[in-house]
């Protein structure tokens, strides 16, 4: 649980396609690129560097970001019609300019997709592990000082069965259909299964996470539901890794179940029964 990369690692604003035009998003990379020797980048960075006229020196892409975002979505907003072609523009260049590639073979419409941006730099045909899975295999709670490990214990004790839902919150009417998460189905499902068995002890943690954070705590109160879910601030993952190994099951995104991403590979590196 070493915090050797901390220090190495830039936070930057959650984006979206429009952020294109935002001069103070791509003074922010500007500003990475000056204090940095080397840059290690993924999701929506190839597009915010190019803008900035930097080069990238190693991509290590995750999915979506070099097989969907590089290519053009028509849309009839008006806010992103021309902000998904720029964007869209700049992803492709940040990606065509990196230095080098680290993405294993991959399907073969990936690769096809891949071989449209038409890459100038070097690729290795290997990848990264999205989770160490040594790290977590013997974690022995009697060494651990985390604050949300130790929060999270009495609702441990309070519940028969307590739910992990750190999806980010995103359902109400996303704009990009790639964002839909599904929240509300599991605050709905768990509103009716409480109806036909009030005595069963359900808890549910979840973070302050995503665009529709609101949405979901108003839903939450509609439904009577405010006993049972239990709200924390986004967390570092060597934390939520920590709450995972505490709950019973892990609910990932409701929607498109047949995606593979971090939430679904944490829980199951914690062992725990993951529906999505």
């Amino acid at each position: 649980f070493s915090n050797i990369l901390e220090s190495k690692t830039e936070e930057v604003p959650f984006t979206s396609t429009v952020d294109i035009f935002n001069k103070k998003i791509i003074a922010k990379y500007k500003e990475i690129r000056e204090n940095s020797d080397l840059i290690i980048a993924c999701g929506y960075a190839p597009a915010f560097f190019n803008a900035a006229h930097i080069s990238i020196d190693i991509l290590i892409p995750y999915g979506s970001d070099i097989y969907d975002l590089p290519f053009y979505k028509f849309s009839f907003h008006p806010h992103y019609l021309f902000a998904n072609l720029l964007f869209s523009l700049n992803q492709k260049r940040g990606i065509k300019n990196a230095k080098f590639l680290l993405m294993e073979k991959q399907s073969l419409d990936t690769e096809r997709r891949v071989k449209r941006i038409r890459r100038t730099g070097l690729r290795e045909y290997s990848a990264v592990p999205i989770i160490h899975n040594r790290t977590y295999q013997d974690i022995n709670h009697n060494f651990l000082t985390s604050t949300f490990f130790k929060e999270l214990e009495p609702f441990r004790r309070k519940y028969e069965i307590l739910i992990f839902h750190h999806s980010r919150h995103s359902w109400h009417n996303p704009i990009d259909l790639n964002e839909q998460k599904g929240n509300n189905l599991l605050f709905s499902g768990l509103s009716e299964f409480l109806e036909s068995y009030p005595d069963a002890k359900i808890g549910v943690i979840t973070l302050e996470y995503g665009t529709d954070v609101i949405h979901s705590k108003k839903l939450i109160h509609d439904l009577g539901l405010e006993h049972n879910v239990h709200w924390f601030p986004k967390q570092k993952r060597k934390d939520l890794m920590l709450g995972i190994s505490l709950s019973d099951l892990v609910v990932a995104e409701l929607t498109g179940g047949y995606n593979l991403y971090g939430t679904v590979i944490e829980g199951l590196v914690m062992g725990k029964t993951v529906v999505q």
